[in-house]
Parts: C-alpha cells; structure tokens; sequence
C-alpha cells in the first residue's frame, strides 16, 4: 500500500476504469476526433484526413503535489505514429494555469513553447529539404524523430533520438528534473536507452505544478495513445531554497561590435572572492547594430584578462540575422570571476559600413553574470591556459607537432580533481565542412575525439538566414560552442606530473583538392579543491 503521505505528491492513471487513479480533463481545440478513452488506454490522437482540420487535442490533470520540490520523477507508455506533428509532456505552473481545469488552448503541441510551462516534446515533422535557405533545418534527411526540452516559451536544446519511436508500438519514457541553483539536471530514458543522462540546462526554475499531455497531426493517418502516467514529486523545499536569489551583475549593455572595432574591453567590479558560490550563470544576449546587422556568421568570444593574460571564458557563433540569448554555466571560471575584473568580447566581423540613416551596422552585445549562493561539493580554483592559437594547416605531421608541442604539468597538492578543456572550431572551406579527428595523449596512453558537429539543423535558434543547417567542425551558426572535457584525475600519480600532448590529426585530400583549413583553438587546465570548509559566507555583505 502506498502511503496517503506519498499519494499526495502523485499523479498516476492508467485508464483502467472509472473513479480509478488521477481524475483527468479531456480537450479538443481542432478537428474531429477528439480523445477517448477506449481498451484501457487513452487515444489523444486518430483518424485518417480528420474531420475540420488538424487536430489538437490534450489532457490535463489536477494538482496533487502542493508546493515546490527538488524533484520531478515522470513516466509514460505512448505510441505514435508517422504521421502525426508530433506530441508533449507539460508541467503547468499552477499560478498561470489553475490548480484544475483543461490544458491551455493550444495547437503546436510538438513545439510546446508556451509561458509557465516546462515540457518534453515528441516531434515527427522536421520534413527533409534540399534548399539551402528555407525555414525547414533537415537537410541531411536524418529521420523526423526528435526530442526537445522547452521551458517558460522558449525551445532549450533538441536531440536526434536513438530509439525509433513512430512505429506505433508501446514505448516507454522517464523523465527526471532535479532542480538545483541556476537551473535543473535532466535525465531521460526512451525504453532504458539513454537520451540525456546527467544534463545541466541553466535557466529552468522550480514551480508548483500539475501535469498535461498534448498531440497533433495534420490531414495524415495519426495514432497517439498514452497509457501508464505516473508522475511523482520528491523533496518538498521552498523554491528561495532550491534556487536561492542570485547576485546579479551587469557588465556589457548592447555594446556595438562591428569591422571598425571588433573587440572591446571593460573593467568591472565583480563578487568578492569569500562570496562562496554554487553556480554562475552568464546570460549573452546578441541584437542587431543601430543600422542592421553585419548579415554572416561570425567567431565569437568572450574573455576575461588576469594579470595581462587572456583566458577564453565562452565561445559562440553568431547566427545569421537573427536576435538571441543563450545562458551558459561558467562556474568553472569562478577564480577569474572574482573582484576588480577586466572582461573583454570580441565577433570576427569583416562588414563595416552604415544605412542609409547613417547608422552603423553589427552586433549590440549584452553580458550579465548571475552568482547564485550555496556550497558546492567542487571548487574549482585555478585556470591555466595550454594550447592557445589559431592554427592554419598545411599537410605536414612535423609542423603539427611543433605547433602542439608536448606539456609537463605539475599538480598541485591541493587540488583533488582537474580535467583538460578544449575549445576547438574548424575555418575555411575544408576546415569548415569536414570532419577531422584528433588525438590526446595522456601519460603515453591516446584517446580519439572526432571535431564534428551533426545536430547543427537542430538548433533552437532557428530558422535563419544562410547555410545555417549544415553539419559543420564544432560549431553551427546560433551555437554555444561546446568544448571537449577531458578528466585528468585518475591520471594523478605519485610525482603528480602529467604529461600531455594534443594533436590534431592532417587532412586528407583527394587530388586537385585545395587545402583551406585553420582551427581556432583555446585549451585549458581547470584545478578542482573538494569543498571542506561549511562555514563560508553564502550572502553578500
């Protein structure tokens, strides 16, 4: 038996019969037909060229998890067919939604981007295209089969999934939230295989809520039924604890990078260094210049100088003529975040020139840090720069070598942990648009990690002007560039000095091919220091 406390905090139907489990709302906002309940399981979506248009129907239930909690544990059986948009899962905040009632009217179900929501959406309709320019991302033809995390109205990441799901056979999903200072980790189970495992996305908040589903097809064959929900809620604490307030601080406001200037530096005066901290969070929004943009994708930084030395904090692409905000976790940086700090930004732009008002074109560039307060397990204490160049290939191994030459780095007795970081992005033509591998030697022992990027069309920041939809090295126009993280700690030995060295590998190129490759590469050591010390201040003064 259950305990009355547990059911409390549970949501749990399974269309067994009447009066039985969670009590549910059925809605209908497009064509005939609308849900039903038939063979004890919930049909949300059928029909063949349904009647009055697309449909779009959902279900929503009551709150039964008063309050905020840490944890959000969801499962569900669907089916789903090829050719339905797609469907979601939705947790309504209860202060826009109601504690009861039917879903909000919505139509965009496999897109559910709206307020007060967090969701997981299914969507089978990102149709192939073979045009450079037009608003649809597949052009690769990669299957229509896809998994987005989407809060508060915005789309925060979209993957590939690896398990084939519009085959109207049953499948199984988890979904995990834990929510945690200046976001939530997420996990994801598609029929025990892992989609997202451990994944910190910064930005979502913890909120009191209530669950509903949403389907919608167009004029297709459409299959959609749900059975088995079971939503649970664990660990009741008050959102101001989960995710305490942070200390905010502003630093670059709409500042004009353009050809005339591509790069700008600010001193600002940052948290104190005894402030201790859990997570920073920097917010980056890009907006056009005065008189419209610089239209190309361009290399972008983000940097912090200590001690006349430049370390890379953040690199990004910008997109092609489109307005943006990204938030990124940059606590790793926390040691160079502190105090009298001057930060710079710079944006390869190479388009100069103004409108005809005489206003001059580029990107306007705000950056805000937020310093949310706690104590963490890990404190990262230091930051060394390795490898830091724009390297430009010829075909020769011996040239690579003595651009990467090996580094002996001592560990300090302090530090319980360190990892390597290495932020890589492939230019020119070959640089660009092939893949090249490259090779980490550690102690005489040598990983492979391949410097390419095949989610590009699954950007959230879409659609937009441009090639924006191809695969790339590393990157994509509108991306956060995702560095590759490599741990050193089980490579701690007794004189605590590691050698490593980083190569990339030579292109290969077929005959009369012209060699037009540079990688932009940024490298670092990042120190750990397990937190042994409970008592530091956690609010500012």
């Amino acid at each position: 038996m259950i305990p009355a406390l547990l059911l409390a905090a549970l949501t749990i139907q399974s269309f067994s019969g009447p009066r039985r489990g969670t009590p549910y709302v059925l809605s209908t906002f497009g064509g005939r037909p609308g849900p039903a309940v038939k063979e004890g399981k919930l049909v949300l979506l059928r029909g063949w060229r349904p009647r009055g248009g697309p449909l779009s129907n959902a279900v929503a239930f009551p709150l039964t998890a008063p309050g905020t909690y840490r944890r959000v544990e969801a499962s569900f059986t669907f089916t789903l067919s090829k050719g339905a948009h797609g469907g979601s899962f939705l947790l309504l905040d209860t202060a826009k939604y109601g504690k009861k009632g039917p879903a909000p009217r919505f139509t965009a179900w496999e897109e559910p981007n709206l307020p007060g929501v967090l969701a997981l959406a299914l969507d089978t309709w990102d149709p192939p295209t073979s045009q450079w320019f037009d608003r649809h991302g597949n052009i690769h033809h990669r299957p229509q089969r896809e998994i987005s995390i989407h809060f508060d109205g915005k789309e925060l990441l979209n993957l590939l999934s690896p398990v084939e799901f519009r085959d109207e056979k049953p499948h199984r999903l988890a979904f995990t939230v834990q929510y945690d200072a200046g976001g939530a980790w997420l996990d994801l189970l598609l029929d025990q295989v892992p989609v997202l495992s451990r994944r910190f996305v910064p930005g979502i908040r913890p909120f009191e809520s209530r669950v509903a589903f949403g389907g919608r097809t167009g004029e297709f064959t459409t299959d959609m039924t749900l059975d088995d929900i079971r939503v649970r809620w664990l660990d009741p604490a008050p959102a101001l604890k989960i995710r305490p307030r942070p200390v905010q601080v502003a630093t670059f406001h709409k500042t004009l990078i353009r050809m005339e200037r591509r790069s700008f530096k600010k001193t600002f005066l940052l948290p104190r260094r005894d402030l201790q901290v859990k997570r920073i969070i920097l917010t980056l929004t890009l907006e056009p210049g005065p008189g419209g943009w610089d239209p190309w994708d361009r290399s972008a930084s983000v940097y912090v100088f200590k001690a006349g030395e430049r370390f890379e904090i953040l690199r990004y692409i910008t997109p092609f003529s489109r307005a943006w905000t990204w938030k990124a976790d940059v606590t790793d940086y926390q040691s160079l975040l502190r105090g009298k700090t001057e930060m710079g930004l710079s944006i390869g732009s190479w388009v100069g020139g103004k409108d005809k008002q005489g206003r001059p074109k580029g990107f306007l560039v705000s950056l805000d840090l937020d310093y949310f307060p706690g104590r963490p397990a890990w404190v990262a204490r230091e930051v060394r720069n390795l490898w830091n160049l724009d390297y430009h290939f010829g075909n020769s191994e011996k040239k690579i070598l003595s651009a990467f030459p090996e580094k002996r780095i001592p560990i300090p007795s302090w530090a319980d942990s360190a990892k390597l970081r290495f932020t890589v992005t492939g230019h020119g033509q070959t640089g660009e648009f092939t893949p090249l591998d490259r090779v980490l030697e550690v102690n005489g022992r040598t990983f492979f990690n391949r410097l390419w990027k095949t989610d590009v069309y699954l950007n959230p920041c879409r659609p937009q002007g441009g090639t924006w939809k191809f695969d790339r090295a590393g990157w994509g126009p509108g991306w956060l560039v995702t560095p590759w993280d490599f741990d050193l700690t089980p490579f701690f030995g007794k004189d605590r000095v590691i050698r490593v060295r980083y190569r990339p590998l030579p292109y290969r190129l077929g005959p009369g091919e012209k060699l037009q490759a540079s990688h932009e590469v940024e490298s670092q050591l990042i120190l750990y220091e397990r937190n042994r010390s409970p008592r530091k201040r956690t609010q500012p003064g």
